[in-house]
């Protein structure tokens, strides 16, 4: 039996889905990453430096949005707020459980940390492309602000074996069973193999979803 009940061996490439199941999210904010993202287009319709500028703020604030709701919906925005993490904290959280790939986005961060703090201006053509990264940002992770993940099933290609993950976004307690191999996971316990877990099932979202 292939060992496949340790998330660091799973190669998606060498499975297949044979579904997923989800819960509906309901993120608790007025405003959207999405609605922050139509202000910055306006702002981009105009040429002036208040223009670009206001553009830049708002394409911060609609990645800021955005990860305070994809934090919400796995159930990890209240840790976030009682340590007061970062931005490049709540990104990497989010890289590791593979919702976002972290490194496109620390350009637009700094951008915005040089006009905060160092009163820089901001360059028109790359406020653009942060405009257009937060774009497709967006769009490919607007999903799992509105549906958490919670079931899934893996099987080799010749359909021998079947991997099944289950999780539990209030207990945070994954469990994993493959043939006769059960595991069970808990974020308390075993943190770093809780966001391995994660990482596969998101992953998998990417590829099949």
């Amino acid at each position: 039996m292939p060992d496949f009940i340790n998330p660091k061996n799973i190669d998606l490439s060498v499975l297949s889905s044979v579904g997923s199941t989800g819960e509906s999210v309901e993120v608790p904010f007025e405003l959207s990453a999405k609605n922050f993202l139509d202000f910055a287009c306006d702002d981009l319709k105009g040429d002036s430096l208040r223009d670009t500028i206001n553009a830049l703020g708002n394409i911060k604030r609609s990645i800021d949005c955005l990860f305070d709701s994809l934090l919400f919906a796995v159930d990890f925005l209240e840790d976030s707020k009682r340590g007061r993490w970062t931005f490049p904290e709540k990104m990497s959280f989010l890289g590791e459980i593979g919702i976002i790939t972290p490194y496109i986005l620390s350009k637009i961060n700094s951008m915005r940390n040089l006009l905060e703090h160092e009163f820089k201006k901001p360059d028109r053509k790359e406020v653009e492309v942060a405009y257009d990264v937060a774009v497709l940002l967006c769009s490919a992770t607007i999903r799992f602000t509105k549906t958490f993940i919670n079931g899934m099933g893996l099987e080799t290609e010749d359909e021998k074996w079947e991997l099944d993950i289950d999780v539990n976004r209030k207990t945070r307690k994954i469990d994993v069973s493959l043939g006769e191999q059960k595991l069970s996971v808990s974020w308390e316990k075993n943190p770093e193999d809780y966001k391995k877990w994660l990482y596969v099932l998101y992953q998998a979202q990417y590829q099949w979803g």
